[in-house]
């Protein structure tokens, strides 16, 4: 087994190389044929990592996305939502809190926690430590995964 398999087999794929077949005596390529395994985790995932500056809204690099398409958003100093419409039922949703620490601000530790809104919505919040407020620009590829539980 080669290593392509390997990875493919790891990531739930099947790759069929080349099949051919015989027509009229010649044979014949009829090319590559990839299929996805079903996907045999218990949840739905949504993996990224989000940079915010200034005023903007996040920036996200998608890791995976298995949830559908969720969009970002800043609704204040230090708080941005993730929302897709029914994507987050209660008791059903589940991310874990990282701890950030500022690129941007001589190494201050800042407060940042992911939490369920509503059955929409998915927040992330930066809190600075000393004041207790929220506030912008400190995520820089800050890792965030929202499992949602079938």
């Amino acid at each position: 087994m080669n290593i392509g398999n390997i990875l493919n087999r790891r990531l739930g794929l099947i790759t069929v190389p080349n099949l051919q077949r015989v027509v009229n005596n010649l044979l014949e390529t009829i090319g590559f044929v990839d299929d996805a395994l079903p996907d045999s985790r218990p949840y739905k995932v949504y993996t990224a990592l989000l940079s915010q500056f200034s005023t903007d809204a996040p920036t996200v690099i998608v890791l995976e996305n298995t949830i559908g398409n969720v969009v970002w958003s800043r609704a204040s100093a230090g708080l941005y939502n993730a929302t897709l419409s029914g994507a987050f039922p209660e008791n059903k949703s589940f991310s874990p809190n990282h701890h950030a620490r500022s690129s941007n601000d001589n190494d201050v530790d800042f407060n940042v926690r992911s939490i369920r809104y509503d059955d929409n919505t998915f927040s992330v919040i930066t809190l600075n430590p000393t004041s207790g407020f929220g506030i912008d620009g400190i995520l820089e590829l800050y890792p965030i995964e929202i499992r949602v539980y079938n």
